[in-house]
């Protein structure tokens, strides 16, 4: 089964990012949480194959739990969907490695043809954790 992490402080975000998952596989476990740390904590447990980062959160940011989660599995499917809008944060979080940054003002198709091309990119990666 395929498992999707979404870290957002916003239970508004949480619920549209699950919609929009489930829009394209019901069958997707999802995972939320509402800061940083939970994040890492759940990636850490949960070893998802796609994690969906905010920027701005409690705790941990969300550049801190990329690194992290980078550090530890450079092959870790990162996408960031993000309110924030500045090029040095997109920038910084491309050095890190994400795989994908999203904007949270692109309209609802562009942001499930981003989950879609994700998730495709995870199935086909080959498993790192047994």
């Amino acid at each position: 089964m395929t498992k999707v992490l979404i870290a957002d402080d916003s239970e508004l975000m949480l619920r549209l990012t699950e919609i929009a998952i489930h829009q394209l596989d019901e069958t997707i476990e999802v995972i939320e949480v509402k800061n940083g740390q939970d994040a890492l904590e759940q990636w850490c447990l949960e070893q998802p194959d796609l994690c969906v980062l905010d920027i701005h959160m409690p705790r941990i940011n969300g550049i801190e739990v990329l690194r992290e989660i980078k550090r530890q599995d450079p092959h870790a499917k990162v996408l960031m969907l993000t309110a924030d809008r500045h090029e040095h944060i997109e920038h910084a979080c491309r050095e890190l490695g994400v795989d994908m940054f999203v904007k949270k003002s692109e309209n609802r198709p562009i942001i499930q043809r981003a989950f879609r091309a994700m998730l495709k990119q995870a199935d086909q990666a080959m498993p790192l954790h047994a």
